[in-house]
């Protein structure tokens, strides 16, 4: 052999050797005859350690899998075979790896890559695919159950009132008020989760979040929790509902301390962080940038790997019986996923857990939080309003309480019956209250129609839920005001006061 030969054959070898596929020839005997060096990695030992020995001793138990029963058929003569195997190290390591074996002269050759990125990524995109299903079917379901609490909800405040305090039958009344806004919260957990609630969004700084909330955390946690908060003073700014990333942490929180039984240590933390390709590879719906990230982590009981897969999905509790919902985890999945974040669970049983929110970071400057008006004292009054509900008994429900109110109300359950009923009142109309899902249009475009005729004409919106047009991918629109259902007759004759007098500008109410 020349000197170009020794070379050929030294570079060819050097690449195979380099090569992320790993090849191996098992002889007839199953011993190990060659190895590249990405098959020996693959297999967690050295070439050395495995030239001239057999696969049954170098992994005892192979003979049972299925691997090996394909890899002896071909063995016999078969004809070639692909297959992916999850392959178990034994010490609670295990990777997947996508397989080729075909018969060579010698025995068989072997070919393997390692696919457990690419497996994760799967799982990943599969299990979000059935968050999206799952979420479909609560946002439907609590929309719809909304607006059977709205109507319970309206007529028991209006029996009461008419009864009186003195009445027994309030208390009775009062206590279905109570069970209504129970379930009420429970639809609106729903919501969330579903990604169909909206969401008052504006450049906010989670420091100001996580500051505001410290004050009550204490009572909260408990004297035997030890509570350590470490804020990034160069934090940056996010697009986000303050009052729904409030929610976010209360949940969080609240789950720590119940993980922590008998005391512990409570961590917040806030930081800046660029996530490159390399760290989102793995993690779907990611993309390479710059991300604000909040972590609360606790030293407590953890939570298991086949839990860990659940803990999102809503009515699913790793809690007794009777304690908790199942939806406050599923309510922060979708708070976190409708405002463009994404979040992570790390846990180890018996050492602890630690979720990681991501929000992608902006560089505008954060806005001043303008809160509610609170509800004015006088809700009566004599104006006229347009009421457009498509729902009949939330329509005569909610016309009955502004009529009790003094108001004039003109009822319609189409844009068609609404317009029709604006040209015949010559635009004398002072507030238009509309649904924002309505027939062949939307609430939106008809506040902008009668806008245009009126342009003093004030406009509330109501809705249930965010699949509609006054909100673009669950953000309110600019300069509305919308009343998130199932809506008390309390909260309806306030705002429709507070609309009118020019106390409420914009917002969720």
């Amino acid at each position: 052999m020349n000197f170009e030969d020794v070379q050929t054959e030294a570079l060819i070898k050097l690449t195979v050797d380099q090569m992320h596929e790993g090849i191996q020839i098992v002889d007839k005997q199953w011993r190990y005859v060659y190895l590249n060096g990405a098959a020996a990695r693959h297999g967690r030992n050295s070439i050395a350690s495995l030239i001239g020995r057999t696969m049954l001793e170098c992994f005892p138990g192979i003979e049972k899998s299925e691997m090996f029963r394909l890899l002896s058929g071909v063995m016999a003569g078969g004809p070639p075979v692909r297959m992916e195997n999850l392959f178990d190290y034994g010490n609670g390591e295990t990777c997947w790896f996508a397989l080729y074996f075909e018969s060579h002269d010698r025995g068989v050759l072997i070919r393997s890559i390692d696919i457990t990125d690419a497996k994760k990524l799967e799982q990943q995109f599969l299990h979000a695919q059935k968050m999206e299903a799952i979420g479909r079917l609560a946002g439907g379901i609590a929309h719809d159950f909304n607006n059977k609490m709205g109507i319970v909800q309206i007529y028991t405040d209006m029996a009461m009132r008419e009864l009186g305090v003195e009445s027994a039958t309030h208390a009775h009344l009062a206590s279905v008020l109570r069970a209504v806004e129970g379930a009420t919260k429970l639809t609106r957990q729903l919501l969330a989760f579903s990604r169909k609630q909206v969401l008052d969004v504006r450049v906010i700084n989670l420091n100001d979040v996580v500051t505001n909330f410290e004050r009550g955390l204490i009572k909260l946690v408990g004297e035997n929790v030890r509570l350590q908060i470490d804020l990034d003073p160069e934090l940056g700014n996010i697009w986000a509902d303050a009052s729904q990333i409030d929610q976010v942490l209360m949940n969080l929180v609240l789950n720590a301390r119940d993980a922590m039984p008998e005391g512990g240590v409570l961590t917040i933390e806030s930081v800046n962080v660029e996530l490159d390709s390399t760290f989102c590879a793995t993690r779907a719906e990611m993309q390479p940038g710059p991300y604000v990230m909040l972590s609360v982590s606790d030293t407590g009981t953890g939570i298991g790997p086949d839990e860990r897969e659940k803990i999102f999905e809503p009515f699913y509790t790793t809690k007794k019986a009777g304690v908790g919902t199942g939806l406050g985890l599923s309510s922060v999945f979708g708070i976190v996923k409708q405002s463009r974040g994404q979040i992570w669970v790390y846990s180890e049983v018996g050492i602890g857990t630690t979720f990681k929110i991501y929000f992608p970071r902006v560089d505008e400057l954060k806005e001043k939080i303008d809160y509610q008006a609170e509800p004015s004292e006088d809700v009566k009054g004599q104006e006229t309003i347009l009421l457009v509900e498509d729902d009949e008994a939330l329509r005569l429900a909610y016309a009955r309480a502004l009529e009790i109110a003094g108001y004039v109300v003109r009822p319609a359950q189409s844009v068609k019956e609404a317009k029709t009923l604006f040209m015949q009142l010559k635009g004398e109309v002072d507030l238009l209250l509309t649904d924002v899902v309505l027939d062949s249009s939307s609430g939106r475009e008809l506040a902008e129609e009668l806008s245009a005729v009126k342009a003093d004409l004030k406009v509330a919106f109501m809705s249930g839920y965010t699949e509609n047009s006054i909100v673009h991918h669950g953000v309110i629109d600019e300069g509305a005001i919308l009343l998130q259902k199932p809506i008390s007759m309390r909260k309806l004759l306030s705002t429709v006061r507070n609309v009118l007098d020019g106390r409420i500008k914009k917002g969720v109410v």
